[in-house]
């Protein structure tokens, strides 16, 4: 027959646990197991759902802008749309895009990532025969977007680049986009896109080492350098012999 609980008294059970430590140390260590059972299935659910994949990127935080409309860059970039708006023209929308996209790697923001893919979206419409798809690449930098595997060439520079210290936030996106943006490229891409896309990473490369002069960021350089000899060495040796590509 159960126990039952007398007048104003304790629950002979609860008495009971109370009471005999082996059986207290039962019912802890099995609340111990079931709140950290709980815990890992909650960082489970967070590190699979959308709103958790920030984790994957947290090197890229977007930057947070109370009034967008009054920076420099943002009054640029709505110059650059009433242009092409007035112009109509491929040019004038290429240049949009360009701003709108410098924009985005500036704050991160997934809604300028959103002009920028309306953009090119609205220029591939009006202007089919002109539109070129490596002119218009939108490297994924938040979490509303898919981020492409790093092409093998340039594979092993994303880790240092991303762990870099002391780096402003808009450089590190910048240079991020600048080694994602190769995974959008096809075999079709002309090899002056591919030297242009370097030259783009070399440079972001070096404002990383002229902050930390760090001896992985230099091997990283010395890389894309070769990169860009094997790509077009005649081009690569004639801005060579000038210096550009000192540091």
């Amino acid at each position: 027959m159960p126990a039952t609980k007398p007048a104003g008294g304790e629950d002979p059970v609860v008495k009971t646990i109370s009471t005999n430590p082996a059986i207290k140390k039962w019912f802890t260590d099995r609340l111990l197991i079931l709140v950290t059972a709980i815990f890992l299935l909650v960082i489970l659910f967070i590190g699979l759902s959308p709103l958790g994949k920030s984790s994957l990127q947290k090197f890229l935080k977007p930057k947070e802008v109370a009034k967008p409309e009054f920076s420099g860059l943002a009054k640029i970039t709505e110059s650059a749309k009433e242009n092409a708006d007035k112009q109509k023209s491929y040019q004038a929308y290429k240049v949009l895009f360009e701003m709108q996209r410098q924009q985005y790697y500036e704050d991160g923001q997934s809604r300028h990532r959103q002009d920028v893919e309306k953009t090119a979206a609205d220029t591939k419409t009006a202007f089919a025969n002109e539109f070129k798809d490596y002119d218009f690449v939108v490297p994924c930098l938040d979490d509303g977007c898919q981020v492409l595997t790093y092409v093998p060439s340039i594979k092993d520079i994303a880790p240092d680049v991303q762990s870099e210290q002391g780096i402003a936030d808009n450089l590190r996106r910048a240079s991020i986009a600048s080694l994602r943006v190769f995974s959008y490229y096809s075999q079709d891409t002309p090899p002056a896109v591919l030297y242009a896309s370097y030259d783009q990473l070399f440079h972001n490369l070096v404002s990383f080492y002229q902050i930390g002069k760090s001896e992985k960021i230099k091997a990283d350089i010395e890389k894309v350098l070769l990169l860009m000899k094997t790509s077009n060495q005649a081009q690569f040796e004639f801005f060579n012999k000038l210096g550009f590509y000192k540091y």
